[in-house]
C-alpha cells in the first residue's frame, strides 16, 4: 500500500472503534479516494500478473508437448537406425557370399 493509506487505515479504525471522550474526525474523502486508487492499481497489477502467469503456464504445456513429440521422433529415428544397420549388415554378408561364389566359380 502507499504512504497515504497508512494514515487512512489508522484514522478509519480510530473512527470506527468504541466511543471515546472525543471521537476522532472521520477520514477525509481524499484519503478514501487515495486508498481506492491504490486498491484499483493493485487489482490491475494482479490481473496483469494472472494473464502473464496464464501465458507462462500455456507455454510450459506447449514445451512439455514438444518435448514428448521430440522423444517420439528420437525413438523412431533410433529404431530406423537399428533397422538400417541390420539391412547393411545383411547386405555386406550377401556381398561377401557373392564374392566367395565368384572366387569359387573362377578357380
Amino acid at each position: 500500500m502507499t504512504v497515504h493509506s497508512i494514515p487512512f487505515s489508522q484514522s478509519l479504525f480510530q473512527f470506527l472503534s468504541p466511543a471515546q471522550s472525543k471521537p476522532p474526525p472521520p477520514p477525509t474523502i481524499s484519503s478514501f479516494l487515495a486508498c481506492d486508487a491504490a486498491l484499483a492499481n493493485a487489482i490491475h497489477l494482479v490481473r496483469v500478473h494472472q494473464n502473464k502467469q496464464r501465458q507462462i503456464e500455456n507455454l510450459k504445456q506447449e514445451v512439455w508437448e514438444l518435448d514428448g513429440r521430440w522423444r517420439e521422433i528420437c525413438a523412431e529415428l533410433e529404431g530406423g537406425k537399428s533397422e538400417s544397420e541390420r539391412i547393411i549388415d545383411e547386405g555386406e554378408i550377401r556381398c561377401r557370399a557373392i564374392e566367395e561364389a565368384k572366387k569359387c566359380f573362377v578357380e
